[in-house]
Formats: structure tokens, sequence, C-alpha cells
């Protein structure tokens, strides 16, 4: 009986277009087994790029099964994109929580970074050594996530582009192919940001105006920096970095969810800023009040 209901749910999705998914241990972290999940993308419709997403929740709470996090990666494997969600450890642990915001100090802040562009980094490693049987090119691959999976992404790209201790399992001359943040920010001990050992992967900022959960802005104190989407766009368009943002006015944390209703765009940034290596810096404003975007 058992045999049987699987065999059905894989016809389904083989009906549907759609590959059935498959979840492996990629690591083991702090007695922890981290996993992926693997949506790939069906052989006659696959695009050549792969997707790696993080789940958001602060560090200390969501899943790369939770509702959110499926529902995205299933409209990518739809559009052709084999799509792999992943585990990361959650770095602040607290009960002390005020309408879903953890309280942490700076330093618990950091480490929970630290830990989760690491099981990032580990995440890509095992994907380019075993990512061949799903058909994943290792020159086109792509991070996304929203909110601190946002975060993660943008400091893997940062912390990769300056040779940081936190993206050591990556290969020296390993790039990402491209980044898209959902309401994200960069974490710096260095003062401003600044791409030292090569340029930072084309990327695709999401944010609102308003954001308090993960700053628009920044926050800086001395050389302590937390650069949000409006500071990070000042340096991309400085050094010339190819970039796509989309600022929603007045609109606060709820854009970190945007990434499952503007697909497309996701899809056009794909294919004209990475596939066809356009070298554009495009920067949209919309008003919050007249999108009909849920959270």
């Amino acid at each position: 009986m058992r045999n049987t209901v699987f065999l059905f749910v894989g016809l389904f999705l083989i009906w549907n277009g759609m590959t059935a998914q498959e979840s492996v241990t990629f690591a083991v972290k702090d007695g922890k087994e981290l996993k992926m999940t693997i949506y790939e993308a069906d052989a006659g419709n696959r695009q050549p790029e792969t997707i790696i997403y993080m789940f958001g929740g602060g560090f200390f709470t969501g899943s790369r099964n939770d509702k959110r996090s499926v529902e995205y990666c299933r409209q990518m494997q739809e559009r052709g994109f084999t799509t792999i969600a992943i585990d990361y450890r959650l770095g602040i642990v607290t009960e002390d929580t005020t309408e879903g915001k953890a309280k942490a100090s700076i330093a618990e802040f950091e480490n929970a970074m630290r830990m989760a562009v690491e099981d990032l980094s580990s995440a890509v490693a095992y994907i380019i050594v075993n990512g061949r049987k799903w058909g994943v090119d290792k020159d086109r691959i792509i991070i996304t996530g929203c909110s601190a999976g946002a975060v993660t992404v943008l400091n893997a790209d940062y912390c990769h582009a300056n040779g940081s201790e936190w993206t050591r399992e990556l290969p020296e001359n390993f790039r990402f192919y491209g980044v898209m943040a959902y309401a994200g920010a960069v974490f710096s001990r260095n003062g401003k940001i600044k791409w030292t050992k090569h340029a930072p992967a084309p990327t695709l900022l999401y944010h609102g105006t308003k954001d308090k959960t993960v700053t628009y802005k920044s926050i800086e104190f001395f050389n302590l920096g937390f650069y949000g989407t409006n500071s990070l766009a000042k340096r991309f368009r400085k050094y010339g970095y190819p970039v796509k943002i989309r600022r929603f006015l007045g609109a606060e944390h709820e854009v970190c969810a945007y990434g499952n209703v503007y697909v497309e765009d996701a899809v056009f940034f794909i294919e004209n800023w990475l596939r066809k290596g356009k070298q554009w810096i495009s920067d949209e404003r919309f008003d919050s009040a007249k999108q009909n975007v849920s959270k």
C-alpha cells in the first residue's frame, strides 16, 4: 500500500510537468543533519540555471519546508529552474520574542549570520561536487532568499568576494552566477561596503523603504555597519556593478514575501542580467499603497 501511494504521488508530479522532489543530507554540524530538498525541473523544460533558496525567520525560526519556501520553489521549478531549498543552523536561540522578533546582541546576530553563510557555503560545495545528476551547471548557480535568507545570500556573495573565512568551503575560482535578495542587508566590520578580490554577482534587490526589521538604509557604529538596499544601491552604482532594484515606497518588512509574487520579474532578471550579460543598473520605485500584494 505504501509503495502504491509513493507511485501515485510520483505519477501526479510527472503528469503536471514536475519531477518528484528529493531530499539529501549535505552536512552534519553541531550534531544536526543539514538537508536540502531538490525540486528538479523536467528535463524537457529545464533552464540552464539552478536556484538555491534560503528561508527567512530572523535566524531563530523558519524551515525549508514551510509554506512560503515550498511555494517559491514550486513556482521556479514550473518555469524550468531546478530549485534547491536548504537547511541552515538557526544561530539565535531565545524564547524572548516580541511580535515574532527575537532580541539578540550584535555578537549573537553576527554569529548567526556566520553560521548561515557557512552552511550555505557547505551546500554550494556539495552541489558543485554532486549536482550533475540533477542537471546543475556549477557555473550557473543563483542564490536567493527572503529576510534572514536574503541577509545570508548577500553576505555569502560579499564574504566570498573579500576572501572571508565564512566562505572558505567554496573554491577560490568559484563565482555565484547571481543573487536575488528580498529584504536583505550586508554586515561589515570594516566600514562601508567594498568588494576587494572580485566584483559581486549581478544582484536583484527588493526592499520596503520603511522596513524596521532589516534596515532599508544603514546602521553604523564606527567601522561596524549593517547596510540595506538604499546603501547597497549607492555602492553598486559607484562601482558600476550590474544591479536591479525595486524600492516599495512606504512598505515595511512584508516585501520579503514579494519573491513569491513577482516571479516573472525574477525570470526577467535571470534572462537579461545573467544569461545575456547585460551590465544594467535599474532602479525602480513603486507606490506600495497601489500594490495588490498580500503578506
